[in-house]
Parts: structure tokens; sequence; C-alpha cells
């Protein structure tokens, strides 16, 4: 009888939750830079971590978050209603939502952005990232349910 009581407590406590849904774009990133100072034509050097950084500040970046914030795709969104944001900004909200990781092996950006809708999330990532990064592949992963 326990058990069913916290089995119980635990559904009802779940149906309270707000489900919440993930996009993830994979930016390819180009990590391979020119070495001026070498001789010749130049040779490729990889630098990954540091391209890779350079890449993943410039994706947090204030100038770029305010660039997706005055779309008016952006702007309609449920996500970003005035009585969600509580009185953040549509970019302090972007700044908090959208999250960046690196993988060095592969030379890629992982961008994603946590909804408790999933279109407005993909709306978020998918076509904001692929505009900026412009010589970059970018795909969503799957859909990911968080509590």
């Amino acid at each position: 009888s326990r058990g069913r009581w916290a089995l119980a407590a635990a559904k009802s406590w779940l149906k309270t939750q707000t489900e919440l849904y993930m996009a993830v774009a994979t930016v390819q990133v180009d990590a391979r830079a020119v070495n001026v100072l070498k001789s010749g034509a130049g040779e490729a050097i990889n630098k990954p971590r540091t391209v890779l950084k350079q890449q993943q500040g410039l994706l947090k970046s204030t100038a770029l978050l305010k660039r997706i914030a005055d779309s008016p795709a952006v702007k309609e969104l449920g996500t970003f209603s005035a009585e969600r944001l509580g009185g953040k900004t549509l970019v302090g909200a972007l700044y908090e939502g959208l999250q960046t990781s690196i993988d060095v092996e592969s030379d890629r950006l992982f961008v994603t952005f946590v909804s408790p809708s999933r279109p407005d999330a993909v709306v978020v990532v998918v076509p904001r990232i692929s505009s900026v990064a412009r010589r970059s592949c970018v795909t969503t992963g799957p859909w990911t349910r968080t509590a």
C-alpha cells in the first residue's frame, strides 16, 4: 500500500509539471586556420579548441541575440509572451535559454534551446542559427522531454 501511495503521489506531481522540449542544432565549424607565419602560401594548422570557443562566444553574443530577438517569428512565440518572460527582456531570456557546448574531436558546436513548446524550440534554434552560420551544416536532433 505504501508503494501504491508513492506511485499515485508521483503521478499527481508529474501532472502539475510543465513538459519541456529541447531542440538541438549541430553546427560544423571549420576549425582549421592558416598559419601566415610559415613560409610559402601558408600552412594549415589545427586549433580546434580556440576556433570552437570563439564561435561558441559568437553564438551567445548580445549582437546575435538581438538579431534573433528582433525576428518577428521569434517575437510572436508563446515561449516569449510577457507572462512567461516575467519582466525579463527577450534578449535576456534568449541568453538564459540558449545553451552551447563544443566537441573538439568532431569540430562541432551544439546549440540547444528548451521550451514548453516543441515548435517554439525549433523556431529559436534552427532557422536562427542557420541564418547566422551560413557556412555551417545545421541539423536538428531528436526531441527530448525533460522534467
